[in-house]
């Protein structure tokens, strides 16, 4: 029986393309001739537990720039049950609060859910990961390590101060077919 890290990785020709919101991975076959699973174990891939109390986190996770003949994904997919806490009375998911308004000018992703996931890649604009987001590496004009964090006010006190919880987070590579 292969572990998720072995399916993660590639081992014995299978991938996993699908991560679904429980957890659980659903496979497919794939050739280990295609383009990225052949680099897929020396770029990583894998799950980290974001914490709500911390400014932007580093995953480890280092995606290349793209190029117009790279037909290939960033999915990233936190799971649906893991709740965090951007103000002491409220719990969230990934996809935020949807019934507090959208976030302000100083928080990390304005104009977008509070206390949601976001992310971004290298020096790249913040993006809205939510619960599920798929990034298309030929729109990347740079690379870098996926970062991510709960958004709140990256300013303003009290910020992060009271922020509690944690979400995990798995992040994989996954082509245009």
């Amino acid at each position: 029986m292969f572990s998720r890290r072995d399916l993660l990785l590639g081992t014995a020709g299978f991938l996993a393309t699908v991560a679904l919101p429980n957890q659980s991975l659903a496979c497919r076959r794939r050739r280990s001739s295609n383009f990225p699973y052949r680099s897929l174990t020396k770029w990583g891939g894998g799950e980290k537990t974001i914490d709500a109390a911390k400014k932007w986190q580093g995953t480890g996770f280092i995606i290349p720039s793209g190029s117009p003949g790279d037909n290939y994904w960033v999915v990233i997919v936190p799971s649906s049950t893991d709740q965090w806490s951007h103000i002491p009375t409220r719990k969230c998911t990934a996809a935020g609060c949807a019934d507090l308004p959208r976030a302000h000018k100083s928080y990390a992703l304005p104009n977008s859910p509070e206390g949601g996931l976001v992310g971004k890649i290298g020096s790249s604009e913040p993006f809205f990961v939510g619960l599920y987001a798929r990034i298309s590496i030929t729109a990347l004009a740079s690379g870098g390590e996926l970062s991510l964090i709960c958004n709140d006010d990256l300013v303003n006190r009290p910020g992060f101060d009271d922020n509690s919880g944690s979400i995990r987070v798995s992040y994989y590579y996954d082509d245009f077919r």
